[in-house]
């Protein structure tokens, strides 16, 4: 298995046998605003296919990858590549579905070889947003039930005893509904003593802080930032909140249902299917 990608995947901590990376970076030269790196990724493609006699390419996102694919596949020819790839969400239901780019993420989801989706609601989605006549398999998202396990012995501690712990972990985008985290939170805070420990990093964090100092709660807050370890975090958790105004999966949701926490999350987008 080859990684072809900007940088290593963050959860590829240690060498493992037969799984190697590709490093795609682009060439910067003065007289473009942003270097191609659509084009960059569509030549190392090329470059790994040929030096590893690769027979399939699974790109993920349809824009703008399954496009470079598209390109390293006709530059490949006659030598023959399949193409996979695998809608995850915001490519479908946000930066696809703009004029800008809905052409190029109806070409590349129509040529690819076969095509997979994360849950049900995104298959729907994306066959009523670009009318696709290519069939699209439903694949869920999986975790590994010996990493994610039900919590260990040991000396992590988010909270003395008796407190609960409510957990929870994105990007801290607008569609996580954070604000509503943090009320509910205080809501629960008035009722029992709790703690609130927020994952992750993004445009909404300096928001939520301030929310927290405004509602008095912030003490209790623990903002951890982005995190690796989720499968040390999540089995520390009593309860996992995830009020999403939409989510095409929600893998988050299955590590901490994996890790035996409970998931209260919103009725919306793949989390039913979850």
């Amino acid at each position: 298995v080859h990684f072809i990608a900007s940088r290593l995947p963050f959860r590829l901590r240690q060498f493992e046998q037969n799984i190697f990376f590709h490093e795609s970076a682009p060439a910067y030269y003065p007289v473009f605003e942003e270097a191609p790196s659509n084009l960059a990724l569509a030549a190392k493609m090329v470059e790994v296919v040929e030096n590893y006699g690769l027979d399939v390419m699974h790109v993920h996102y349809a824009m703008p990858f399954a496009t470079s694919a598209y390109l390293a596949r006709q530059m490949l020819l006659p030598r023959a590549l399949g193409v996979v790839t695998t809608l995850h969400g915001t490519d479908i239901t946000v930066v696809g579905a703009e004029p800008a780019y809905y052409r190029v993420t109806q070409f590349g989801i129509e040529s690819s070889d076969r095509v997979t989706a994360v849950s049900r609601f995104l298959k729907q989605r994306a066959e009523a947003t670009f009318g696709t006549q290519r069939p699209i398999e439903v694949v869920y998202n999986f975790v590994d039930p010996e990493v994610f396990a039900p919590r260990r012995a040991g000396r992590l501690r988010l909270a003395g005893p008796g407190v609960r712990v409510m957990m929870h972990a994105s990007n801290f985008r607008p569609v996580k509904n954070i604000p509503v985290i943090i009320q509910t939170f205080a809501e629960v805070r008035r009722q029992m003593q709790a703690k609130l420990v927020m994952v992750g990093d993004g445009p909404e964090k300096p928001g939520a802080e301030q929310l927290a100092r405004e509602l008095g709660v912030h003490r209790d807050v623990l903002f951890l930032g982005n995190q690796d370890c989720m499968e040390e975090l999540l089995p520390l958790a009593d309860v996992f909140i995830l009020p999403s105004s939409s989510e095409s999966f929600g893998l988050v949701a299955l590590e901490a249902m994996s890790a035996e926490v409970p998931v209260i999350a919103s009725n919306a987008g793949g989390l039913p299917e979850v």
